[in-house]
């Protein structure tokens, strides 16, 4: 089951300084120095109401990208995002690409639902979106997280692009989740969503940028749907959270640091990881990598636990269940701590 830091360190009465969020899939580098120095700097317009048109977010962001400014949706969260989506097109059939977090499930709640599972954690390679191209049925919503969140795969952009053709044929919907995409460097569905009233895209600054504490989510879709979506949504956007984004997004140095940090570091971990026995993981393309644990998983969750570190319990993942675990790539010095705590609690 998911916890948050927060209830993990109450619970072990630590502070938070002393408890490790190897759950959160966030990355290990934190926000970048010019970041934390426009956040500082912002501070003196918290007095003024947010733009509600978020006028400023709009021509960077069109800028930016290359799309038009109508072709964006700012929002607080992308769970918010995931929430709006759905009470505004009144989808008839909810279909989740598993395995899935639960926000999904969420997001869907009081739809009628189902978990169609493309990613196979005990395999080498995903079955891939392509199983859902024979289930786009006209007014019919699928929710893709593109890379998997609970995997870190990116889907086959061939047969990614296959089942984004199939929707547009049917008149059906299509919402990917590209919250892990930047720890890729994959950059390359905001035209095709822009262009598209049946595609949507969002993307979030909390992870790569690892902001979490100031997220800005955002959907790229065609101005028709936008402006749809747009009429039932929260006005405005958090003034620091606003400045955050469009600072990370200029800061090309650390793009390129966090970049090159996260493939080294997902080399090293993934390699530390398949030599401990008793124990499968998956290959990841982000910063996330999913485990199967052989023996008793609450053991080394304990273990785990009582060195300070968080990880995801997947046992409420449909799909997935007891013995599987997620954890993101930490710092080079706490993940070499964690394969070592790893190995012992194995034994």
């Amino acid at each position: 089951m998911e916890k948050d830091i927060y209830t993990f360190a109450a619970e072990r009465d630590r502070n938070l300084s002393r408890v490790v969020d190897a759950s959160a899939g966030t990355c290990a580098l934190g926000p970048s120095k010019k970041v934390k120095a426009a956040i500082r700097k912002a501070v003196r317009d918290v007095d003024l109401y947010p733009d509600p048109n978020s006028r400023r977010l709009r021509k960077f962001f069109s800028s930016k990208f290359g799309i038009p400014e109508d072709c964006f949706l700012f929002g607080r969260s992308v769970q918010g995002l995931l929430e709006l989506i759905p009470s505004v097109l009144r989808p008839g059939t909810i279909r989740i690409a598993g395995p899935a977090l639960p926000l999904y499930r969420k997001a869907a709640a009081g739809y009628k639902t189902e978990v169609i599972l493309t990613s196979d954690a005990a395999a080498d390679k995903d079955a891939g979106p392509v199983m859902l191209k024979g289930l786009c049925v006209k007014g019919d919503l699928l929710l893709i997280s593109n890379p998997n969140r609970m995997t870190g795969r990116m889907a086959d952009r061939r047969e990614l692009f296959e089942v984004l053709s199939a929707v547009a044929e049917s008149g059906s919907y299509v919402v990917l989740d590209e919250s892990l995409v930047e720890f890729t460097g994959d950059d390359q569905l905001y035209e095709r969503a822009g262009a598209s009233d049946n595609i949507i895209v969002i993307r979030t600054t909390a992870h790569f940028f690892g902001v979490p504490g100031l997220e800005l989510a955002y959907a790229v879709s065609s101005p028709a749907t936008i402006l749809r979506l747009q009429e039932h949504a929260p006005a405005g956007v958090n003034i620091l959270a606003a400045t955050a984004a469009m600072t990370a997004l200029k800061d090309k140095t650390y793009i390129k640091t966090a970049k090159k940090f996260t493939d080294d570091e997902r080399r090293a971990l993934f390699s530390g990881l398949r030599k401990i026995p008793g124990m499968a993981v998956c290959a990841s393309d982000s910063n996330v990598f999913l485990l199967k644990i052989d023996g008793d998983a609450a053991k080394v969750m304990s273990g785990l636990s009582r060195a300070g570190f968080l990880i995801r319990d997947c046992s409420d993942i449909d799909g997935l269940g007891n013995g599987f675990l997620r954890l993101s790539i930490l710092s080079h010095d706490m993940n070499k701590k964690l394969l070592r705590v790893l190995k012992e609690t194995m034994v």
